[in-house]
């Protein structure tokens, strides 16, 4: 059984040791493979001397989370892995974490990512950004206050913090979409495997402990980053929404138009802005939209 882990990094120097020491604890071999956004700091250093094992993989720019973790995959089927692990820099597994996750995995062939619990760095609660995934599932909520919950549910989402793939699930839905560059790229992925009816699971007596500050969460975004998740969001309706796409991006337009007008009068000119930056870019990007929309209905490895 090979396994190979990813793990994206930028800028990591605070998270990467204790991310990748954990590594080190799993009682199954893993090997890790390192993708740095052209990190600033020490963190190339820290690999360097005290990770010989790991392979590195150097961006002279930051290309974001999908597009990096797709030279992972490649390198990862180009090297006969059986799975893939997928590992946010500032995330930590269990000892025993991954060796749950692929017994699991190879009892139930119809599911193609598998997922443990997170929680927060310090394990005295759920990671802010797992809660949501976790709450959404009324069954598994239902089961967790009457303390009998299962082993594993069949879930319709969880963030990519920490993902096990199957190699099946990589030959036939591919890499994350480039049209993200941070952000949506799980959702998308989770919607293209859905199409595949490849399933995702939550283990729940597998365990890992994710910090989330690398990326931010808990503080004011920005106008770039606010454009951003507005981007994400409306690409993702029209690259899935059933339908005609003509009909949906001229909707979409049309949305754009009234909105914008309301907002100049309302004198939101912060949202007026980022949300009109993120509309330019949509425009210009329709046709590869439409593009990406009929990859996305094709098996093969599509952006690996």
């Amino acid at each position: 059984m090979k396994i190979i882990c990813l793990v994206v990094t930028f800028n990591g120097e605070k998270w990467i040791s204790k991310c990748l020491d954990s590594l080190r604890t799993s009682t199954v071999n893993l090997l890790p493979v390192v993708i740095d956004n052209a990190s600033q700091d020490s963190t190339i250093e820290i690999i360097k001397c005290k990770y010989p094992e790991v392979h590195l993989i150097n961006n002279n720019k930051n290309i974001g989370f999908g597009k990096a973790n797709n030279l992972g995959l490649k390198y990862a089927l180009l090297h006969d892995a059986d799975y893939v692990l997928l590992l946010n820099q500032d995330a930590i597994i269990h000892p025993q974490m991954v060796e749950k996750l692929v017994w699991h995995a190879e009892q139930n062939r119809e599911i193609g990512i598998l997922s443990p619990l997170h929680y927060n760095y310090e394990g005295s609660n759920l990671d802010f950004g797992f809660l949501s995934n976790f709450l959404n599932d009324r069954q598994m909520l239902s089961d967790a206050f009457c303390n009998k919950l299962k082993l594993l549910y069949i879930v319709s989402s969880v963030n990519a913090a920490i993902w096990l793939l199957k190699r099946s699930t990589i030959e036939i839905v591919g890499g994350f979409d480039p049209l993200f560059d941070h952000g949506g790229e799980d959702n998308d992925y989770i919607v293209r495997m859905n199409y595949f009816n490849i399933k995702m699971a939550l283990v729940t007596d597998a365990v890992a402990y994710h910090s989330h500050e690398s990326f931010g969460y808990n503080r004011n975004y920005s106008e770039v980053e606010l454009s951003n998740k507005f981007y994400n969001q409306w690409v993702l309706v029209l690259k899935h929404n059933i339908g005609s796409y003509f009909f949906k991006f001229t909707k979409f337009l049309l949305i754009q138009i009234v909105g914008s007008l309301h907002r100049v009068l309302s004198l939101n000119l912060s949202s007026f802005r980022y949300k009109g930056n993120a509309t330019i870019k949509i425009i210009g990007n329709a046709f590869l939209i439409r593009k990406h929309r009929l990859m996305s209905l094709s098996r093969g490895r599509n952006w690996i």
